[in-house]
């Protein structure tokens, strides 16, 4: 049904519960979704962070799977982040994906090659923006709010201490609000952005 909606690809992430969670079940259950999609299939790895974990161990035979064409890591931990990149040293057109705003820098210099990022504080410019400071391999920045845009700007001397932003008017929330849309109650989507 979701292909012929149009979408591109499956995510498959965490269930909210599984009883019986053996790595085993786990294993089982990913498989089954993947090997049935008619779709590509991205898995979202929220580590630690799911309520069903995906055990270590049990990541590279999900990430083996021909299927599997995209990895949204957010679990914000260096082993399942090799594991990833061991994935793809296997299967080159593995594209892989950072999900943590946070901890994005590490996880390009690793190697990632971008973002997919959500909770509706980022934006695609600062992401590219990122991007284009890591592959120029500038370092001592940070995210700021300039005349009401997100910016690089150098990070300043610690020694100033915390510094504090009016949201409400130094940033203009019209200007980057998504519109959103769906169809007779299916999740919605992002459509545009203005």
């Amino acid at each position: 049904m979701a292909k012929e909606d149009g979408a591109d690809i499956a995510v498959i992430a965490p269930p909210l519960f599984l009883m019986n969670a053996t790595p085993e079940n786990v294993l089982a259950l990913y498989t089954q979704a993947i090997r049935q999609s008619s779709l590509p299939v991205g898995i979202y790895d929220r580590g630690k962070n799911s309520n069903v974990p995906v055990p270590h161990a049990i990541l590279p035979k999900i990430y083996a799977e021909n299927n599997v064409v995209l990895i949204k890591d957010s679990s914000v931990n260096p082993g399942r982040r090799d594991i990833a990149l061991a994935a793809r040293q296997k299967r080159p057109g593995l594209r892989l994906l950072t999900g943590y705003e946070f901890e994005v820098i590490s996880y390009l210099q690793a190697g990632y090659d971008g973002m997919l990022l959500g909770g509706g504080i980022f934006s695609g410019y600062l992401a590219c923006q990122i991007m284009d400071a890591v592959a120029a391999g500038k370092s001592g920045l940070m995210t700021a709010i300039v005349n009401g845009c997100f910016d690089l700007v150098p990070i300043p001397d610690p020694k100033l201490g915390p510094r504090k932003i009016d949201v409400a008017t130094a940033y203009n929330t019209e200007r980057y609000r998504p519109n959103y849309s769906n169809k007779l109650g299916l999740p919605i989507f992002l459509t545009k952005a203005n």
